[in-house]
């Protein structure tokens, strides 16, 4: 019971946090209970990182680890059967372990017979992965293009073209959103601590 409440949750906070993909992923029963208490644990795990840092929602790597979660559970429910949800999920889980060791997270990796392809999309997530009103989309745009790159792997170019159409319009929201970041506010200048001077002689 407790999976299910987790699970049944999990499409909406997930794509909620992740919206650039699909908001029709249909809650149906599964029998792969080990997959569904996975993503019941992985977005437990991301949720516990963003309850005690919540900057952690715009962050590069924290939205790569969401979105992988969120495509693996629509794939799944898509009833793929290439093992891509298990991929992917183990993606999830290596970037938040690293974020919650504060260690480098690995880079983002081309799963399940995935094809690199769109190499200027790939340089538009590059490019604004370290902008802090872009990243979270550029690192959810990394995960579409691994997705489309394994529909395109699985079911040809045909069927990838609405994967990669998708990529398209997280690049130029991407792109729009580090166009209208305004710089951070300017620190307030330190006073140094001077040393206090010593008292006046006494009078002779």
């Amino acid at each position: 019971m407790k999976t299910s409440v987790t699970l049944s949750l999990l499409a909406g906070v997930v794509l909620a946090g992740c919206s650039h993909v699909p908001r029709d992923v249909p809650a149906k029963p599964d029998n792969q209970t080990g997959l569904l208490e996975r993503f019941g644990r992985d977005q437990a795990a991301l949720s516990a990182l963003t309850a005690a840092k919540p900057d952690l929602k715009t962050n590069f790597d924290w939205a790569r680890a969401q979105c992988f979660v969120q495509h693996a559970y629509s794939e799944q429910h898509e009833n793929d059967r290439s093992g891509f949800s298990q991929a992917a999920l183990d993606q999830a889980e290596a970037i938040t372990q690293a974020l919650q060791g504060n260690a480098a997270a690995p880079a983002t990796a081309l799963i399940n017979h995935s094809q690199k392809m769109r190499n200027d999309l790939w340089s538009v997530a590059n490019q604004h992965k370290g902008n802090r009103c872009a990243q979270a989309t550029a690192g959810c745009l990394e995960v579409q293009l691994v997705r489309a790159g394994q529909e395109y792997h699985t079911m040809g170019w045909r069927h990838a073209t609405s994967y990669f159409a998708r990529a398209e319009d997280m690049a130029q929201q991407a792109k729009d959103e580090a166009a209208a970041c305004a710089p951070p506010a300017p620190l307030a200048p330190v006073k140094p601590d001077l040393p206090t001077p010593p008292p006046p002689p006494p009078p002779a």
